[in-house]
This record gives structure tokens, C-alpha cells and sequence, in this order.
């Protein structure tokens, strides 16, 4: 397939309201695979029975799934919002995280991440004249989401594993 223009790509992510937009290329994460081999191997994962060495095979091989992959879209959206307001009483009250705040972020991105799916369908036809095969993945998908993140130029990795990005710090969602 010919390559399409990034540009307007990246614009209708940005329209979709998304605030980072970033495109990289489809090949291995050989050294996320091996971070997260050794993490397994030295017990880091107990409690998370699903997450195997053969799932790192899988989520860091970007062909393995979907095997024509030429590119990735990497996308970012900031959920940074004002705290609430503090109470007035001294009566005790939990704290939840901010990213719980609001709706939950799966149903606020899978939609613009299927919206863009589509959009991305109908530009490759119109601009190349091919069909255009997309996944998409929200954190609970196979791909290494912050890997991705950190090769596309949203992010660089921080001490506690995050991505961290200009602007926003640690406080955005990665599809």
C-alpha cells in the first residue's frame, strides 16, 4: 500500500479530542519483551495469572497481531482536571484516583477509537485506493501501550514506569 500523509491523520485525531497524535512503525518491542520476560521470571506479575511469557511474545510483536501492520497510531488523551473542592466538615472521606473521577475511560475513547477506525478505512480508500485493516487497543488490549507511546514520541518512560508527557506529566489515558 502507498503511504498515506500523516497529516491529516493526525489532524482528525486531534479533532476527535485526542491531544497527542503520533504515528511509528509496526516493528518488535524485543527489549519491552525481554523487561517484561524478566519481570515474570522474577516474580513481579504474581497475582496477574493472565499475564504469561507468551502474551509478552504476542503484545510486543505487533505482527503477530494483525500480520500486514505497517504502522501504529499512537494516541493520548489528558484527563488532568481541578480537584473537588475540600469539605467543610471533618467528618472522613476516602480519596479516589482522578482517572476514576468521571466516566469510565473505556467507554469515552473505545467509541473515538472505532469513529477513527472507520475514518481511516474511508481515507485509505479515497487517498490509496486499498483497504485498510485496523485494531484497536484501550489499556486492557495485547499491545504494549506505553512501549508504543514511549517509540512515537508521546512520552518517555518516568521512574515509576509511566509515561510521562509534555504538558500532562503522567495524567493521560494511552490507546
Amino acid at each position: 500500500m502507498d503511504l498515506l500523509d500523516a497529516a491529516p491523520i493526525k489532524a482528525y485525531g486531534y479533532e476527535l479530542g485526542f491531544d497527542l497524535v503520533r504515528i511509528t512503525g509496526a516493528e518488535a518491542f524485543p527489549e519491552t519483551e525481554r523487561v517484561i520476560k524478566d519481570r515474570i521470571a522474577a516474580g513481579l506479575m504474581d497475582g496477574l495469572p493472565w499475564f504469561t511469557s507468551e502474551r509478552a511474545e504476542v503484545s510486543c510483536h505487533p505482527d503477530a497481531l494483525l500480520p500486514e501492520a505497517r504502522s501504529i497510531i499512537a494516541l493520548a488523551m489528558c484527563y488532568l482536571s481541578e480537584p473537588p473542592e475540600e469539605p467543610q466538615d471533618d467528618l472522613p472521606r476516602g480519596r479516589i484516583s482522578r482517572y476514576a473521577w468521571g466516566e469510565d475511560y473505556h467507554e469515552v475513547i473505545k467509541p473515538k477509537l472505532k469513529q477513527f477506525a472507520e475514518w481511516l478505512r474511508e481515507y485509505a480508500r479515497r487517498e490509496a485506493g486499498h483497504e485498510l485493516e485496523a485494531r484497536l487497543f484501550v489499556d486492557t488490549g495485547r499491545m504494549v501501550d506505553r512501549a508504543v507511546a514511549q517509540r512515537a514520541g508521546i512520552g518517555w518512560y518516568g521512574k515509576n514506569t509511566t509515561i510521562l508527557t509534555r504538558g500532562w506529566g503522567s495524567w493521560v489515558f494511552l490507546a
